[in-house]
């Protein structure tokens, strides 16, 4: 058949709403050209290391992954009941997997890790341990610096390939789940926060290495000694080494110096006023924890809060910078891990136990109740905005403080048209009439 011509079916069910699907896509044949050159990021190491080396990225790193571990994930059907109720698995194989994914580590550790990675890298991998065409029994979280991505021509990945000890191991596309963030560059990993803090960190580790040399030197007696005599070598190696012996090192620090000879002392370093060092630290600071959308408060830092500034920063960060990063992984976990526990299996992170969002989620109640009790919305329609949820049967008609009122009598009924009382239709006379005095009505 020429190119660009279909068939009957293709254009009948076209016709219908229905558009063909490709075996294969049309972008991938060129692109696994290019693919084949990119390679596991040259710095992936790097990042990894600032964990142990660089303060703020520590923290950064150690209050989301802690604050992301802590937050439950509960299992659903995607089906729910006839109430509008969803089905939470609680005695299923997954719940298992997830309460101990290896003999080695716990839930906690399993988040933790996965979160750990994917801040520092953009990229975290799951290798999953499964018998045959079972689902997966156990889960190991990855290093990334020893994973690399071999692309395909026909799908996007053909096999990962995980180094270690001078060992190559090859796993299948469906032996790892890759949790990745989006990258611009690179259409295999994905770009952590630590890539664009990466000058600002590397400022910090220099101002500390600074500050520590500086210390170590002696920290007062920086400069020349001075004369207007000559000194042989042996007077020149007597006065250096007594001088060195006597007030060099952070533990001679301080000491009045005695000179000999005519000899001037003059210095001749900066000091740490002139270089405006405390503000430089607080400066890369600030740059490395709005990387990861950290603030200060998250970290132990109060110099700019007091208690209420320091509640609604938690809340920030909560609704911020924590929800995004738990929708992204709660979402592919749903789409490419729970498929294989059984169908319409879906995940969700339980936000309700985070206190820090409690006083949103009140407000929120508040909102909706009021809103249903003054007849502005239906129950269902609460229900769909705020939370959701679907419809539930007598949810469709307006209520006024939780009792029913019909604008019209129904299809069906006995022509009855309100289902208020006397005194309910009183007080919203009164209120109307309050409502639209002064209008002219």
């Amino acid at each position: 058949m020429p190119e660009g011509r279909s068939t009957f079916t293709e254009r009948l069910l076209k016709r219908f709403g229905y558009t063909p699907i490709r075996d294969v896509s049309q972008t991938h044949a060129d692109l696994a050209e290019t693919l084949q050159w990119e390679q596991t990021p040259a710095k992936t190491l790097d990042y990894l290391e600032t964990y142990e080396r660089a303060i703020w990225t520590y923290a950064s790193v150690f209050r989301i992954s802690t604050a992301f571990a802590k937050v439950p994930f509960r299992i659903y059907k995607k089906r729910a009941t006839k109430k509008g109720q969803r089905i939470e698995l609680l005695d299923h194989l997954v719940n298992y997997v997830f309460e101990t994914p290896n003999p080695y580590s716990t839930r906690f550790d399993l988040w933790e890790a996965t979160t750990a990675f994917a801040e520092h890298t953009g990229n975290s991998y799951w290798e999953l341990v499964s018998e045959g065409n079972k689902p997966p029994e156990e889960i190991y979280v990855l290093r990334p610096d020893r994973m690399e991505i071999k692309p395909s021509k026909k799908k996007l990945v053909e096999n990962y390939q995980f180094e270690v000890n001078g060992r190559k191991i090859i796993f299948l596309p469906e032996d790892i789940l890759h949790f990745k963030y989006f990258s611009p560059t690179s259409d295999l990993y994905g770009t952590s926060a630590s890539a664009s803090a990466e000058k600002s960190v590397i400022l910090d580790l220099y101002a500390l290495q600074f500050n520590a040399q500086f210390f170590k030197a002696g920290a007062r007696l920086m400069g020349t000694l001075e004369t207007d005599r000559h000194l042989s070598d042996k007077a020149f190696k007597r006065l250096e080494s007594k001088w060195i012996g006597r007030y060099g090192g952070v533990a001679k620090s301080f000491k009045t110096a005695v000179l000999e000879e005519g000899l001037k002392y003059k210095p001749i370093a900066s000091s740490h006023t002139d270089m405006e060092f405390i503000e430089q630290r607080k400066m890369t600071r600030e740059e490395v924890l709005a990387a990861y959308g950290v603030p200060p408060a998250i970290v132990g830092l109060f110099e700019y809060a007091n208690y209420a500034n320091s509640l609604e920063q938690k809340r920030l960060f909560w609704q911020d910078t924590m929800i995004p990063k738990l929708k992204k992984t709660e979402e592919n976990v749903s789409s490419f891990f729970l498929p294989r526990y059984g169908t319409r299996l879906v995940g969700e992170f339980d936000l309700t136990v985070i206190q820090a969002l409690q006083e949103s989620e009140e407000a929120k109640q508040k909102i909706a109740c009021g809103l249903t009790d003054s007849g502005i919305m239906t129950r269902n329609e609460a229900r769909h905005e705020f939370y959701q949820l679907d419809p539930v049967d007598g949810g469709d008609k307006i209520t006024i403080r939780g009792k029913y009122i019909t604008l019209a009598p129904e299809e069906g009924s006995d022509g009855k048209g309100s289902e208020l009382s006397e005194a309910d239709l009183k007080d919203l006379v009164v209120t109307l009439r309050k409502r639209f005095k002064g209008r002219g009505q």
